[in-house]
């Protein structure tokens, strides 16, 4: 059985695309499916790569927001079933399946929730490993990573509150859709360079350079804490993939409550800062996330839901 995963977004710098390349990692490796990859560029492009061969199947990862060719899928003109990976458009009803990747929505009608597909860095030996080390955590460093400016300065917030020494990690890359020219990422660096001018005993790092994958991990895994905060009030209708990166590095990690992070609101131990200070959230180690990664991350049966629905299609 052919199968052509088709990405909607052909810009390294989007999560979108993060994400889809590493569902096809997982998928490229089926032994039941024949997978080839392609990243929507026109639909000209597309008709020419689904004719080497005739797909039995297109599977698009497409945000709404991107626009581009993908916003007029699924196409009549390629005579086989389509499915959708779900970010937080509503897709069109003509899709034979969609796939969502939080584990906290229920499954309905065409609607299949399916495992994240967490980057796999190329050679994990070249990661620190995790341990508990108490000493380093009188001046730990805390990282915050991600596009439009990653909301860093809710973070730089709550480390004041906590630490008088501490280096502030960011890692603020210019987003492709979004923040093109850098302005919010800019914005942020320059807002929590202020918020720090009077406490010397903070340091803050900051870097806009796009990391690529392996770069990225290897970064989030020198940190003792990777943090993701976003506004409460913000109404997210998918999850957040940004923590994605730092699940594969196994490093702890701290959300707020914000439901972008719904899929990791209810870990034993909470790793919520509105239930425990960012001490206690290291203290606790990798254990919160050991469980999680084991139901949720576990690329077999991300693989394995995926081929069962498509075959049935």
């Amino acid at each position: 059985m052919n199968c052509l995963f088709v990405n909607g977004s052909t810009e390294p710098q989007c999560g979108v695309n993060q994400m889809g390349k590493n569902i096809f990692a997982v998928l490229e490796k089926s032994s039941k499916l024949r997978w080839s990859y392609h990243e929507a560029t026109t639909v000209g492009a597309l008709r020419s790569v689904a004719a080497m061969p005739e797909p039995d199947v297109v599977l698009y990862n497409w945000q709404g927001g991107q626009g581009g060719i993908l916003a007029d899928a699924p196409f009549p003109f390629l005579n086989c079933p389509q499915a959708l990976v779900y970010h937080d458009f509503e897709p069109s009803d003509r899709y034979q399946a969609v796939f969502f990747a939080d584990p906290t929505m229920t499954p309905h009608g065409k609607w299949h929730v399916i495992g994240r597909a967490l980057p796999v860095v190329a050679n994990a030996l070249c990661l620190p490993q995790f341990a508990h080390a108490p000493s380093s955590w009188q001046k730990p460093v805390i990282g915050v990573h991600g596009f439009l400016g990653a909301w860093a300065d809710q973070v730089v917030h709550r480390v004041i509150q906590e630490f008088e020494y501490c280096t502030i990690a960011l890692s603020l890359p210019f987003a492709r859709y979004g923040d093109a020219n850098g302005d919010q990422a800019r914005s942020m660096a320059d807002r929590c360079r202020q918020m720090t001018v009077n406490n010397p005993g903070i340091t803050l790092q900051i870097g806009h350079d796009f990391l690529e994958r392996d770069r990225l991990i290897a970064w989030l895994a020198c940190n003792d804490l990777n943090c993701y905060f976003r506004p409460g009030d913000m109404h997210w209708r998918g999850v957040s993939s940004a923590p994605d990166f730092a699940l594969a590095a196994n490093r702890p990690i701290a959300v707020n409550k914000c439901n972008a992070f719904r899929h990791l609101h209810n870990l034993n131990p909470k790793i919520t800062v509105e239930d425990l200070s960012l001490t206690e959230i290291f203290a606790n180690g990798l254990s919160p996330l050991v469980a999680f990664k084991a139901n949720w991350c576990d690329p077999e049966k991300i693989r394995s839901d995926i081929e069962s629905v498509l075959l049935k299609l």
